[in-house]
């Protein structure tokens, strides 16, 4: 009965051994395209019935925004609109990517409903494959007047994804009827 256990013991080992060296453990691999959010871009600004649309157009795309929510690389996940369909005061919008195609991204702001001025706050960030966050903008825009368009920042990325050294700048280019 032992010689019978132990043999039985060993064929069960030699079993199991044989099925992990068939269907050995897959090592999670980040995306090599990336998730969606390669880029993050957001904007903020005071609580009330305020409407400031932002909007953003990647490489030879057409701009996104509250008329055209999507693009080849690019989505605006929430159109905040101030207190129309919203439960809470706070006032926000976001854009993602998918990927990070070779050349330049233009990221505006419309002044569409509320308080002469409006201070509102800008953040672009960059996703790599591996998950790692890179602040590419950083800042605080005033628009004076509802109808005003101005372009907060500007960049450009090479074949790599990585921003051109001396490309951000905030020339203005209108994006809003583009």
């Amino acid at each position: 009965i032992d010689n019978l256990m132990l043999l039985l013991a060993s064929m069960i080992l030699i079993c199991v051994m044989a099925i992990i060296a068939m269907n050995p453990p897959q090592e999670e691999k980040p995306n090599d395209i990336g998730a969606p959010g390669n880029l993050i871009f957001q904007s903020y600004w005071a609580e009330g019935d305020i409407d400031i649309d932002m909007w953003v157009q990647a490489p030879n795309e057409k701009p996104v925004g509250y008329s055209n929510k999507a693009s080849p690389t690019l989505n605006l996940l929430r159109d905040d609109r101030g207190h129309t369909g919203d439960t809470t005061g706070i006032n926000y919008e976001d854009i993602f990517s998918r990927g990070l195609p070779q050349g330049e991204f233009i990221v505006n702001l419309h002044y569409f409903r509320g308080k002469d001025p409006m201070t509102v706050k800008i953040f672009v960030w960059s996703k790599s494959p591996d998950w790692a966050v890179t602040e590419i903008f950083r800042g605080e825009v005033t628009l004076s007047v509802v109808g005003q368009e101005l372009t907060v920042i500007r960049f450009s990325l090479n074949e790599k994804g990585a921003i051109i050294e001396g490309s951000k700048n905030t020339l203005f280019k209108p994006l809003r009827g583009a």
